[in-house]
C-alpha cells in the first residue's frame, strides 16, 4: 500500500508541476518579450529545476541551501564575468556594485532601460517562494495572485491584449486548486473520476472563453463605452493626478526638462510637477536647448567650452543689448508684444519662444543674475542670488510664432546654389573652394547638422528615399516625412510601451522597423536622422508644449507649464526664417507649423488667427469617421457590382437576420460563460459549498446535539450506507480503515451520536466548546473520505 500511495503522491506532484508551469510560464514569456530581455530559457530551465527541488525536498533548510547554490549559477549564467574578470572574487563585487547602482537608479525614479540584475534577482526570488508555498503547503493562490497582478498592471497602462493570458491562468488556476482538495488516499478509481470530471469541466470553461472572445467583443465595447464617463469625471476630480503626486517615486524616468541626452529611450511616467507661467494668451513651443550630435543611442550632451556671460538685458538679433534709445522705440513697434515668465522653483535654465527678440529681468539689480550662453546649444543656464524673483521678460515678435506661408519656405528651395555660388565668390582666389561641388560646400557649411554616426543602418536612408521619391522641393520633401512618421507609417505613440533600444543596435533603426512603438524623443529624432540622410540640415530640440491655459478674474490669463508638457523636436534649416520646428510625434501639433487651423495640444483645441494677437478656445467636434470594410474602402464607396441582384428587401432582410444573431450571440455568450464558470467552481469547491452551512449553523449554536449528529449521519451515508442493525460505533468502525488519524474523532462522535439518540439531552441545551470541536472535525473529514458505496472496506 506505502509503495501505490508512493505513486499517486508522484503522480500528483508531477500533475502539479504541469499546471503550474502552464500558468506562469505564459506569462514570465510575456514578461520577458514585453521588455525585450534575453536569457529567456535560461529562466525557464531554472524554473524547473525549482519545481523539482520544490517538490522532492521536503526539509526546508536544504530547500533553501539549493535555491542559494541555484542563484549563483542562475546569475552567472547570465551575466558571466568579462575576460578581465575571469576570478570570482572579481566578478562578485562586480555584480554587487552593479545590483546597488541599480537598486539606486530605482528609487530615483530615473531608470532609462530595465535593471536586467534586479529584475532577475527579484523573478528567482519570487519563483523560490511560490513553488515552495505549491508544493510545502498546498497553497497554488499565491502565484495566481501574482500573476494576476502584473497582467492587471500591464492591462491598466498598456495597450497589450491579456485577456487570452487571463483566460488561461484563471484555468489552470482552478485546477490546482481542485487537484490541491482531492485526497490521493481514495480509491484509485474515485481519484480518476473526480480529476476527469473537473478537468473536463475547467478546460471546457477555457475553451469555451476562447471562442467567446469575438462574440463578446460588443460587450466589451459596451462595458468600455460606460466606463469612459467615470474615468473622464475622475480625471476631471484629480483623482488620477492624486494618485500621481501620492506615489513613492520609484521605477522609471518621469517626463521634465533633462540635459542628459546621450541615450535615449525606455518607459516614462508622467510628472505633473508645475514647473512654470507664462503670461500670454498665445500658445508656444517653449525651446530651451537643441542638439547636434547623433550618436546611434540617442544625442550627445557633453559639456562645451562655447559658454559666455551676456550683458542683461540681452538682444538676441544683436547679440548684445540694446540701447536704452533703441529699447524705448521697440515696444512701440506693432508686431512686438511681451511675456513674463516666472518659475515655481529656483530658476536655472531659460525655456523661450520661437522669435524672441530681448531677455530682461526687471525684478533683479545689477550683478544679481547671471546669464551664460552655450552657442552650440542654444541652452541658457541662470545663476542668481536667494531673494531675487525667479520671473524674467521676453520680447518677442508676434508675427513668428504663427503659421507659416508655405509659399515663403517654397521659395528658399534655390538656396544651396545661392550658399554655394557667395562662398566661392567670398573665396575667388582659393583654388580648392572653387572645384568644390555645392553638396560639399553644404556639407562644410552644416558638418554639425548633417552629422551621422557612421554605424547608421542603411535601410534608415532607403525609408527616406522612398518616402519622399518624386518630390523636389526641398520643403514638401520635410513635410512627406513628417507626415509620414505622425499619420501614414503605423507608429504608435506611447510613454509606457517603449522597449529600450537593444545592445548593437540603433535608436531609430530600431523604432523604424522593430519596435514602431514610442515617444516624442523616437518620433523627433528618427525625422532629424532620416532629413539628414538627405543632405537637409536638421537638429534636434528640448523643451515644452504650450501647456494649459488658465483663465480666471484673480490674474491675468497665463499657460501653466508642468513636467509633463517636457517634449522635443527636430528643426529644420531654411534661410528666410533660419530654424523651423516641426512636429513628427502623433497628437501633438505645433503652433509655429501647423498646417491647420486648429490644433490640440494635450487634450486642449485652440483656434490660431494670423492677424491678432488674441486665442480662442473653442469646442470642436469631430466630424464622424465613415465606417470601412477590412480592406480599406468606405461602404459609401462600394461598387454597384458588390450589391447587384441584392434587392432593398433583402438587404432589409439580411439586416434584421444579423440583429438577430447579434442579439442571440450578445446573449448566448455570456449566459454560456457564465453557465460555464458555475459548474466549476461548483466542481472544485464543491463540498466547501456543502459544509459551510452545517459549519456555521454549528458554531452559531443553531442545531442541537441531537440535530447537528442527524445531519453529519446523513452525510456520510451519502458515501457509504450503514448495514442493517448496525449501531452508530459500528458504522464509524467501518470509516477507521481510511481515516486511520482520525480513530479518536471517529470514536468521540459515536458517544456523542448514542449520547444524542438515547441519553437525556435537552434540546435547548447548547453545545459545548468540545462538542462543537467534535462534530467540526467530522465536517472537515468528510471531502477525503472514499465513495465506499456500501461495500466492506478493505484493510490496509
Amino acid at each position: 500500500m506505502n509503495k501505490k500511495m508512493d505513486k499517486r503522491m508522484l503522480f500528483k506532484r508531477i500533475l502539479t508541476g504541469v499546471l503550474y508551469s502552464l500558468m506562469l510560464l505564459p506569462i514570465l514569456n510575456l514578461l520577458m518579450t514585453i521588455n525585450g530581455l534575453s536569457g529567456k530559457f535560461t529562466l525557464f530551465f531554472f524554473f524547473t529545476l525549482t519545481l523539482l527541488s520544490a517538490a522532492f525536498i521536503r526539509k526546508g533548510w536544504v530547500f533553501l541551501i539549493i535555491q542559494s547554490g541555484l542563484f549563483f549559477i542562475f546569475i552567472f549564467t547570465l551575466f558571466p564575468p568579462s575576460p578581465d574578470d575571469a576570478l570570482i572574487r572579481e566578478w562578485l563585487p562586480e555584480m554587487w556594485d552593479s545590483g546597488f547602482t541599480q537598486w539606486q537608479t530605482l528609487l530615483e525614479a530615473n531608470l532609462t532601460e530595465v535593471p536586467v540584475l534586479l529584475l532577475m534577482t527579484g523573478l528567482f526570488l519570487l519563483m523560490s517562494v511560490l513553488a515552495y508555498l505549491l508544493f510545502r503547503f498546498d497553497q497554488p493562490l499565491p502565484a495566481f495572485f501574482a500573476a494576476l497582478v502584473y497582467l492587471l498592471i500591464l492591462h491598466t497602462f498598456t495597450s497589450r491584449t491579456v485577456l487570452p493570458y487571463l483566460i488561461l491562468l484563471v484555468g489552470t488556476a482552478f485546477s490546482l486548486v481542485a487537484l490541491s482538495q482531492i485526497d490521493i488516499k481514495s480509491r484509485w478509481q474515485t481519484v480518476s473520476y473526480t480529476l476527469l470530471f473537473t478537468y473536463t469541466s475547467i478546460f471546457l470553461l477555457i475553451g469555451l472563453s476562447y471562442f467567446s472572445l469575438d462574440g463578446l467583443e460588443k460587450s466589451q465595447q459596451w462595458v468600455e463605452t460606460k466606463s469612459n464617463a467615470y474615468q473622464k469625471e475622475l480625471d476631471q476630480r484629480g483623482f488620477f493626478e492624486w494618485i500621481n503626486s501620492n506615489a513613492t517615486g520609484l521605477g522609471f524616468r518621469r517626463t521634465g526638462m533633462g540635459t542628459g541626452t546621450d541615450r535615449l529611450g525606455g518607459r516614462l511616467h508622467q510628472d505633473f510637477s508645475p514647473v512654470f507661467r507664462a503670461y500670454t494668451q498665445r500658445p508656444n513651443y517653449w525651446k530651451v536647448m537643441h542638439r547636434t550630435t547623433y550618436n546611434g543611442l540617442g544625442w550627445n550632451s557633453e559639456a562645451t567650452d562655447s559658454q559666455r556671460t551676456l550683458p542683461i538685458p540681452y538682444t538676441a538679433w544683436e547679440n548684445g543689448s540694446l540701447t536704452m534709445e533703441q529699447r524705448r522705440d521697440m515696444p512701440e513697434q506693432e508686431d512686438i508684444s511681451t511675456i513674463r515668465l516666472a518659475w515655481f522653483e529656483n530658476l536655472s535654465y531659460l525655456a523661450y519662444p520661437y522669435g524672441w527678440l530681448e531677455l530682461d529681468f526687471n525684478s533683479a539689480e545689477d550683478g544679481e543674475v547671471t546669464v551664460q550662453l552655450d552657442d552650440k546649444n542654444d541652452y541658457f543656464t541662470v545663476q542668481s542670488e536667494e531673494d531675487v524673483p525667479d520671473d524674467y521678460l521676453l520680447t518677442y515678435d508676434r508675427t513668428f510664432p504663427t503659421r507659416f506661408d508655405e509659399e515663403a519656405l517654397r521659395i528658399d528651395d534655390g538656396w544651396r546654389e545661392e550658399l554655394a555660388a557667395s562662398y566661392k565668390e567670398a573665396l575667388a582666389d582659393d583654388a580648392s573652394v572653387q572645384e568644390m561641388e555645392s553638396d560639399e560646400i553644404i556639407a562644410s557649411w552644416f558638418e554639425d547638422e548633417l552629422q551621422l554616426p557612421a554605424g547608421l543602418p542603411s535601410r534608415v536612408g532607403d525609408l527616406a528615399q522612398e518616402i519622399t521619391a518624386g518630390l523636389e522641393d526641398e520643403y514638401e520633401i520635410v513635410r512627406a516625412v513628417e507626415t509620414y512618421l505622425k499619420e501614414e507609417g503605423g507608429y504608435r505613440y506611447s510613454l509606457l510601451d517603449v522597449e529600450r533600444t537593444p545592445e548593437d543596435s540603433d535608436y531609430v533603426d530600431h523604432f523604424l522597423f522593430e519596435s514602431q512603438v514610442g515617444y516624442c524623443d523616437n518620433f523627433s529624432t528618427s525625422m532629424a536622422v532620416m532629413l539628414r540622410s538627405l543632405g537637409i540640415p536638421t537638429r534636434w530640440t528640448k523643451g515644452f508644449t504650450p501647456g494649459s491655459l488658465i483663465e480666471n478674474d484673480n490674474s491675468d490669463p497665463y499657460f501653466l507649464v508642468d513636467n509633463s508638457n517636457a517634449h522635443s523636436w527636430p528643426e529644420v534649416f531654411f534661410p528666410s526664417y533660419g530654424w523651423v520646428p516641426f512636429e513628427p510625434s502623433p497628437s501633438f501639433a505645433n503652433p509655429v507649423t501647423n498646417e491647420e487651423d486648429v490644433a490640440s495640444i494635450r487634450g486642449e483645441t485652440y483656434s490660431f488667427d494670423d492677424d491678432s494677437d488674441v486665442m480662442d478656445i473653442e469646442d470642436t467636434e469631430p466630424e464622424p469617421l465613415e465606417t470601412e470594410e477590412p480592406g480599406g474602402d468606405s461602404l459609401e464607396e462600394e461598387s454597384p457590382d458588390a450589391g447587384e441582384g441584392l434587392t432593398e428587401s433583402d438587404e432589409t432582410a439580411s439586416s434584421a437576420d444579423q440583429s438577430a444573431t447579434e442579439r442571440w450571440s450578445a446573449v448566448f455568450y455570456p449566459a454560456f460563460l457564465f453557465i460555464g464558470i458555475t459548474v466549476s467552481v461548483i466542481a472544485v469547491f464543491r463540498w466547501h459549498l456543502v459544509l459551510w452551512l452545517p459549519r456555521f449553523l454549528i458554531s452559531k449554536d443553531i442545531l442541537s446535539l441531537k440535530q447537528a449528529s442527524r445531519l453529519i449521519l446523513r452525510l456520510y451515508y451519502m458515501k457509504h450506507k450503514p448495514k442493517p442493525g448496525q449501531t452508530v460505533q459500528m458504522y464509524m468502525n467501518d470509516w477507521k480503515p481510511f481515516a486511520p488519524h482520525h480513530k479518536q474523532s471517529l470514536d468521540h462522535f459515536s458517544r456523542l451520536a448514542d449520547r444524542a439518540y438515547y441519553g437525556p439531552v435537552d434540546s435547548s441545551q447548547q453545545l459545548t466548546d468540545n462538542e462543537q470541536s467534535v462534530l467540526i472535525e467530522m465536517l472537515n473529514m468528510y471531502p477525503a473520505l472514499p465513495n465506499v458505496d456500501a461495500r466492506a472496506p478493505h484493510q490496509i
